[in-house]
């Protein structure tokens, strides 16, 4: 588990496509499925790395967590998913660190787009990627 400004200031998450945002309330944990935009990212190499990382993105400890529309978790399928357009980080001293994550989501039938916000305290964070398919890169 990373400090969650650490990983922030890591892995830029800019243009990242979300497809799925999970509150587990129980163990305090928001999960995002993201398709991380790796030619974003410090070392990319075009000539052997992939452009696009799959992965889960996840947050612990989370308190205080306030969104933006209420369907927030309940929205996401295979007509719909977002892009990360912004991502801030505050330390919050023990408690860890403030997080506010904008989302653009777009709804492919109506071509509608929507912001949607994420702010929450948290105390650590992850990013894990898919395993790599057998003879990738």
């Amino acid at each position: 588990m990373t400090n969650p400004s650490d990983l922030l200031d890591h892995i830029s998450l800019h243009d990242s496509v979300v497809n799925s945002v999970v509150w587990d309330s129980s163990n305090g944990e928001l999960r995002l499925r993201v398709e991380l935009g790796n030619y974003n990212q410090v070392g990319y190499d075009a000539s052997k790395d992939p452009e696009i990382i799959e992965g889960t993105l996840a947050f612990y400890g989370v308190s205080d967590l306030r969104y933006e529309p209420e369907e927030a978790f309940t929205i996401w399928n295979q007509q719909i998913d977002g892009e990360i357009v912004e991502t801030t980080a505050e330390s919050d001293g023990a408690r860890g660190a403030r997080l506010r994550i904008l989302i653009v989501v777009i709804e492919y039938g109506s071509n509608r787009s929507t912001p949607y916000i994420f702010e929450f305290t948290t105390t650590g964070a992850d990013w894990t990627p898919d395993p790599s398919p057998a003879g990738a890169g």
